[in-house]
């Protein structure tokens, strides 16, 4: 085993050394503004710095948790503050999205959209929203449904609008067939993770992806709060994503807590 060794790949630790603190003085020379997005969440930047250029950052949390009205109010700080935005929703037609988006600008209850029962006073804060964000670089695609697709438009997006933040909404629908063994799909995702980390480095962009937690972790008692090494067995979400940040409602699981929405 030991003549098998290809000593061409081993590396002297003083070379590695000289060249980790080559990395770590080009780190500390760029300013944060040039490293990191501001999501404007004033206590989430204060210990992220925001959104990672280059990085991929995850959203996680199980069904229901907000992970998409947590990201659309992301996306909504930062294309405020003039940065060009390219959403992908894979779990939303464009329009509820849109929907979701607006609602959320205006503080207006989405379920009285649906049922057409908004009062004049809800009316006039959806059409200031509406005026509001109409002008601001956002562009929203929900036609790609394929990694390679994504990629594509990504690309021609950066070269032709300038994208600068990229979130895809529903990252769990880039699995692939459902009927695929746990195994295949785990391979499948960890593949699709890999390649966005390579691509966010090579863009030299932040991407936002939104990922659900499997259901399956309500089933032990001894969770008190779930925990995502224990909700994402297909893929490593963990290696691929360089900050992992999840949601979690305490009133659902405790429907007596008196600071509901805390």
């Amino acid at each position: 085993m030991i003549n098998r060794i290809e000593y061409s790949q081993l590396t002297n630790f003083s070379e590695l050394i000289k060249k980790t603190m080559g990395l770590i003085d080009q780190t500390k020379n760029k300013t944060t503004e040039s490293m990191f997005i501001r999501t404007y969440f004033e206590e989430l930047d204060r210990v992220t710095k925001g959104l990672e250029i280059g990085k991929v950052t995850a959203i996680v949390g199980r069904p229901a948790m907000g992970k998409t009205l947590f990201a659309l109010r992301i996306v909504r700080n930062v294309v405020n503050a003039g940065t060009t935005t390219l959403v992908f929703s894979l779990s939303l037609c464009k329009e509820e999205w849109t929907k979701c988006f607006l609602c959320s600008s205006a503080n207006v209850d989405l379920h009285k959209t649906r049922i057409g029962y908004l009062n004049e006073e809800e009316t006039v804060r959806l059409s200031e929203a509406a005026q509001k964000f109409s002008s601001l670089p956002l562009f929203v695609n929900d036609e790609d449904r394929r990694l390679e697709d994504i990629t594509k438009t990504i690309s021609e997006s950066i070269k032709e609008q300038n994208v600068e933040l990229v979130l895809i909404d529903g990252m769990s629908d880039l699995y692939g067939n459902t009927l695929q063994s746990s195994k295949s799909r785990g391979l499948r995702y960890d593949k699709q993770l890999k390649f966005l980390k390579e691509m966010a480095a090579q863009w030299n962009i932040p991407i936002l992806v939104t990922q659900s937690l499997s259901r399956r972790i309500e089933r032990n008692p001894y969770l008190l709060i779930p925990k995502h090494e224990y909700g994402i067995k297909e893929g490593n979400l963990s290696e691929h994503a360089s900050r992992i940040l999840q949601l979690y409602r305490e009133e659902y699981y405790n429907p007596k807590k008196h600071n509901r929405g805390g």
